[in-house]
């Protein structure tokens, strides 16, 4: 029995706010195969241990 398909929402603007939902970004520091939401963690990850591929 194959499993349910995945329900996919598409919602415009004017719906998200009508729901009080308000979108936002955010940026992630990729260190190797570790991410991090802070940039001075990110940074002090890379003077822990050097990975290889980020010539820094």
């Amino acid at each position: 029995m194959d499993p349910p398909p995945k329900l996919t929402l598409v919602l415009d603007d004017a719906e998200l706010a009508r729901l009080g939902i308000t979108p936002v970004t955010t940026t992630h520091y990729l260190v190797g195969p570790f991410r991090y939401e802070s940039l001075p963690e990110a940074v002090a990850a890379t003077k822990r241990v050097p990975v290889v591929g980020n010539d820094a």
